[in-house]
């Protein structure tokens, strides 16, 4: 579906448009639609905002990127080579999230640094 599409149809389904031109919760400067999520619900928790800046870095090319930021890219890219549905890989992409998100939380309480 094209952003035209999406911005006529997400207010008939009460939907919020997402990662796509032009809409919100989008790409603005060097954020990424994590980062817009993230400053529009006001997320403010460390291990998200360290997730935020590895997601950045992963989905775009910011100007001090995050190191972690190329594997998950490789880990993105890789995913999508492997020939599935959006739905397959989202599936089994969640568990890579939950484990770098465990990673953030333990790295911003301060076990490993930042």
């Amino acid at each position: 579906m094209s952003a035209d599409q999406v911005a006529v149809k997400a207010p008939e389904l009460g939907a919020t448009p997402f990662d796509i031109d032009g809409c919100e919760l989008g790409h603005h400067g060097e954020d990424v639609s994590f980062n817009s999520i993230l400053k529009k619900y006001k997320l403010t928790d460390p291990a998200l905002a360290l997730l935020g800046e590895i997601v950045r870095a992963a989905d775009s090319h910011p100007s001090k990127p995050h190191p972690a930021g190329e594997g998950l890219r490789w880990v993105a890219f890789g995913f999508s080579a492997l020939g599935l549905s959006d739905a397959e890989i989202l599936q089994r992409e969640f568990i890579v999230y939950y484990a770098l998100y465990a990673e953030c939380r333990r790295r911003a309480a301060g076990a490993g640094g930042v």
